[in-house]
């Protein structure tokens, strides 16, 4: 698209076949910003396995840091329903190559993160987000996070100065080796939940909830 430019950034993730065990989560095979000509990019890759998936992600080449580590998961590569969405402006201060808005006025915005674990345990979700003022919210956010299908809390998300600042809160769950979906929702009428969403980190530890 013309949209796209005269370069697009890639992020190539790979994911080794695990036979009957659970997989041991994506890795990160190369990134970097790369020309386009007619429609269509090169990405030169080598060492790739025959056993293995591959996935590539482009985007506009507005990136501000690497994708960081496969612990974590860019809300701008997760799946958007209702009124979230990515669209790439002025703002400054996210990771990667952009971040999940339009949670404002909406009670249907959701951001739908696939993450992947080795094993069963107690492990924490690091939500990046913004709260920044907004006309008729609260100066706290909260979302509801549900895990699974299920719903797992109401996030309290304290504000922050502006759209361009930044903060991370924790909240420990407990998944199951393997595939799980976390989805961050917007749920409320009076905007409590206007929030953007940077990324969603997934760490292990230890303890009960």
């Amino acid at each position: 698209a013309s949209t796209i430019g005269g370069t697009v950034h890639a992020t190539v993730w790979g994911v080794d076949t695990s036979g009957l065990n659970p997989s041991g989560g994506p890795y990160l095979v190369r990134e970097g910003d790369f020309a386009t000509s007619g429609g269509q990019a090169t990405i030169p890759l080598t060492g790739l396995k025959g056993s293995s998936a591959y996935h590539v992600i482009l985007t506009p080449n507005t990136d501000l840091t690497a994708a960081g580590p496969s612990t974590r998961y860019q809300a701008e590569y997760a799946r958007t329903d209702g009124t979230a969405r990515v669209t790439y402006g002025t703002n400054t201060g996210y990771s990667g190559t952009y971040f999940v808005e339009g949670y404002g006025a909406s009670t249907n915005a959701s951001t739908k993160f696939v993450v992947t674990v080795p094993a069963d345990g107690y492990y924490n979700l690091g939500l990046r987000y913004s709260a920044g003022p907004y006309s008729g919210a609260p100066a706290g956010r909260s979302v509801r996070v549900r895990l699974n299908g299920t719903d797992l809390t109401d996030l309290a998300l304290p504000g922050t100065a502006d759209w361009n600042t930044w903060n991370t809160v924790n909240t420990k769950v407990f998944l199951p080796a393997g595939i799980s979906r976390v989805d961050v929702n917007a749920y409320a009428t009076d905007d409590r939940d206007a929030v953007n969403l940077d990324y969603l980190d997934v760490t292990a530890t230890t303890g009960t909830i």
